[in-house]
């Protein structure tokens, strides 16, 4: 099972090294990784959930450009990989930022492929370190980085499908 902690980072809802669920963790574990990938892409804590419906409006509405420094932070991720997978110019990015307006419901998708993606690194991983690597390194069961996959929804499907083989403990 996933725990969340509040790690010395001060970052929301941080995986405890060694929690590693595995597929044993059931239900649980894919609604605890929810929850994580929820909170990150909000901002909110992770005591505050928030219900599928409140992030299908959120996104629909746009995330704060915030997301991307949370996205950057969290995975350690230049802020060119960050906007490359939301695929979104620096300059368009910059421009939303100054005016406050929120991401379009396109490039706040994105935002939630890289959270979900991310986390779940950080889970098969237990390692934030080792899954940042991951993620930015060329794998070849891919034929690209994980990063670079994830621009569209069956790069997503792919990316998803590797680390679910490493997490059954299948040779990737």
């Amino acid at each position: 099972m996933i725990q969340i902690t509040n790690p010395p980072s001060g970052r929301p809802g941080g995986i405890r090294q060694g929690s590693r669920p595995g597929r044993q963790g059931g239900p649980s574990s894919i609604a605890e990784l929810d929850s994580l990938v929820r909170a990150l892409i909000t901002g909110r804590r992770t005591e505050k959930f928030i219900t599928i419906d409140e992030l299908i409006k959120e996104m629909r509405n746009g995330l704060s450009p915030a997301v991307v420094e949370r996205l950057r932070s969290r995975f350690a991720l230049t802020q060119s990989e960050v906007l490359s997978v939301l695929g979104l110019s620096r300059r368009s990015y910059l421009k939303r930022k100054a005016e406050r307006r929120r991401l379009s419901p396109l490039h706040s998708d994105r935002a939630y492929r890289l959270s979900k993606v991310g986390v779940h690194a950080e889970i098969v991983f237990s390692d934030e370190q080792i899954a940042h690597d991951w993620l930015t390194s060329y794998i070849v069961a891919l034929g690209s980085k994980p990063i670079e996959a994830l621009d569209t929804e069956p790069g997503m499907t792919q990316v998803e499908n590797v680390l679910g083989r490493i997490e059954d403990g299948v040779y990737s």
